[in-house]
C-alpha cells in the first residue's frame, strides 16, 4: 500500500540570506573594533617610532623591536580575547534568538500547512500546537525545548570564528608590521579576507537553519503523534555523502534515524555538518 506521506518542508532561505548579511556586518564590526583597540596600544606604547602624529596610521611604519612588538601583541591578545569574546556574544545574542526563532516559525508554519493539506485535523494541530512563541506562531512543547540548545551552539560557532579571526589579525598585524608595512597597509590587507569570513558564516546560516528546520519538524511530529518519515536526499553544493544517496527514499523512525556507516551510528536528516536532507513525515489517519 502506497505510504500516505506530508511533503517535505526545507528552511526559509530569505531568514538564512538576511542571517549571513547581518552576522557577517556585526564580525567585520567586531573585527575592526578589535584592531582599533591593538593599534591604540601599540601607538601608546614606546614600542612605535611616530614619523608624524600619532593619529596618521599611514606614518606609523618603523618600531623599535620586531621580537618586543609581536610579544606586546601577544599579550594583549591574551590579557582581552575573552572580553572581545563576551562582547560578540552580547552583541550577536538578539540576532542569533531571532535567527533561531524565525527559522522555526518558518518551518512550523510550513509544516502546518503541510499537514493540512495532508488532511490532518487543524483541531488536533492547535491542540497540539499550544505555545505561542514569536508572532502569529505556535509550536509543539517538544518543539519549544530544542530552540535553546540550537541558540547556545549558534552563539560558541560564532565565539569560535571570533577566536580564529583574532589570530589572524595577530598574525597579519606581526607580519605587516616586521615588512614595513604601515598600519593603514595592515588594515588593507585584513579587508581583503572579509570573503573568507562571509563563507564561514554562510556555512553556519545554512548548516544551522537545516537543524533547526528538522529537529522543529521532528518534534512537532511526534507530539501530533507521527512517528515514521521518509528520506529525502538533498545534493550540498559541491557534493553528496554516499551514504546519505544510499538513504534517500527509505522509511525511518524520526526519534532513531537512520544507520550512517561513514559515521558507524543512526543519524537523522540535517544533522550532521553541511547536510541537506529533508524529511517526508508519514500520515497515518488511523
Amino acid at each position: 500500500m502506497k505510504l500516505k506521506t506530508i511533503r517535505a518542508v526545507e528552511p526559509n532561505q530569505g531568514v538564512v540570506k538576511k542571517f549571513e548579511k547581518k552576522l557577517t556586518a556585526l564580525q567585520t564590526a567586531h573585527q575592526r573594533f578589535i584592531l582599533d583597540e591593538i593599534c591604540a596600544a601599540l601607538i601608546n606604547s614606546s614600542l612605535i617610532v611616530h614619523d608624524a602624529k600619532p593619529s596618521d596610521e599611514s606614518k606609523i611604519s618603523k618600531f623599535l623591536s620586531a621580537g618586543a612588538v609581536g610579544a606586546f601583541i601577544s599579550r594583549f591578545v591574551r590579557n582581552n580575547l575573552v572580553r572581545w569574546g563576551r562582547l560578540l556574544i552580547n552583541k550577536s545574542k538578539n540576532l542569533i534568538n531571532w535567527f533561531v526563532k524565525n527559522t522555526a516559525k518558518s518551518t512550523a508554519n510550513a509544516q502546518v500547512q503541510a499537514l493540512a493539506s495532508a488532511g490532518v485535523s487543524p483541531i488536533k494541530v492547535r491542540q497540539k500546537f499550544g505555545i505561542p512563541t514569536v508572532s502569529r506562531q505556535y509550536l509543539s512543547p517538544t518543539a519549544i525545548k530544542v530552540l535553546p540548545k540550537r541558540i547556545e551552539e549558534i552563539t560558541n560557532l560564532v565565539n569560535k570564528i571570533s577566536a580564529d579571526e583574532v589570530a589572524k589579525l595577530q598574525d597579519v598585524l606581526v607580519t605587516g608590521l616586521e615588512s614595513g608595512q604601515s598600519l593603514k597597509q595592515i588594515r588593507e590587507t585584513l579587508a581583503s579576507f572579509k570573503s573568507f569570513d562571509a563563507r564561514q558564516i554562510a556555512n553556519i546560516a545554512r548548516d544551522q537553519a537545516a537543524k533547526v528546520n528538522s529537529e522543529v519538524q521532528r518534534a512537532n511530529a511526534l507530539d501530533l503523534g507521527i512517528t515514521r518519515a521518509v528520506w529525502k536526499h538533498v545534493p550540498g553544493r559541491y557534493t553528496s555523502r554516499q551514504t546519505h544517496l544510499a538513504m534517500d527514499k527509505k522509511v525511518f523512525d524520526i526519534e532513531k534515524g537512520l544507520y550512517d556507516e561513514a559515521v558507524g551510528r543512526f543519524v537523522k536528516p540535517g544533522e550532521l555538518k553541511n547536510c541537506r536532507c529533508i524529511m517526508r513525515l508519514i500520515f497515518d489517519d488511523e
